[in-house]
């Protein structure tokens, strides 16, 4: 019967004088491993190598259980959520952007411009009779004495048409650009109204001169009456194509 020697650690056969094993590297004390022939060796154990690939791959199957565990959670919590979502008793509606139609504000356009156009008209007679004024004054007319009372009361005439616009039905339906100027237009000819019904007075008072502009109110006049005439000219280019649209009169600058 044949004596053999197999490394302890690994199973691996040593020889006889073997003091280590060639495949492990365990020390071989003596006694170690002496088996007969006809015995079946112990099936090696598992080295140092093979039990590292085991623990990575332990640990690449423990990564993806973690791997899929998280992207689970992370769906049942999504769909949670869209369920909870839709449960819920009063969900939120989505806002509307979208314009108004032009056609819901047409009547109150068209409504609102006919208001205006009636303003307007009162306008141009006041114009009609600041302009009378004016010219009698700088003629020396036979209304020099009544000329300061005119120029006075188309003052308040348009003081009153300043409120009446302030005031219009449906004025936001129209270009709020226009009435603005309209209403700076108005606001200044106030102004140079009661500069020249200081003129036509001291005119009337000191005696007339023809086509006279040294008197200090006629000079102050200036002003308000050329700003009159820009903010009067942007509200006519803004009024025109919408007196053409509903048939109203299309009053010029010159006219106001």
């Amino acid at each position: 019967m044949v004596s053999r020697r197999f490394c302890v650690q690994c199973g691996h056969a040593l020889k006889p004088e073997t003091r280590f094993c060639t495949t492990c590297g365990h020390v071989i004390q003596d006694g170690d491993g002496d088996e007969t022939a006809h015995q079946e060796p112990h099936p090696p154990g598992p080295g140092p190598r093979t039990s590292r690939r085991r623990s990575f791959r332990w640990s690449i199957v423990l990564g993806i259980v973690v791997l899929i565990g998280a992207v689970a959670g992370s769906a049942a919590a999504v769909i949670a959520g869209r369920a909870g979502h839709a449960g819920s008793p009063n969900p939120p509606q989505p806002t509307s952007t979208r314009p108004v139609p032009s056609s819901s504000t047409e009547p109150a356009r068209q409504q609102a411009a006919q208001g205006l156009s009636a303003l307007l008209a009162q306008s141009a007679a006041v114009r009609g009779s600041v302009v009378s004024a004016f010219g009698d004054l700088t003629r020396c007319g036979p209304q020099v004495a009544q000329d300061a009372a005119a120029f006075r009361q188309a003052a308040a005439s348009r003081e009153r048409l300043i409120s009446r616009l302030a005031a219009l039905p449906g004025r936001s339906a129209l270009p709020a650009p226009m009435i603005a100027a309209l209403t700076k237009a108005w606001q200044a000819s106030v102004q140079a109204d009661q500069d020249f019904a200081a003129w036509a007075q001291d005119e009337s008072s000191h005696g007339c001169h023809k086509n006279s502009t040294s008197d200090p109110h006629f000079r102050a006049a200036a002003g308000p009456d050329n700003r009159a005439t820009q903010y009067k000219k942007v509200f006519a280019a803004s009024w025109s194509p919408i007196a053409a649209q509903y048939g109203l009169p299309n009053y010029q600058w010159d006219q106001l």
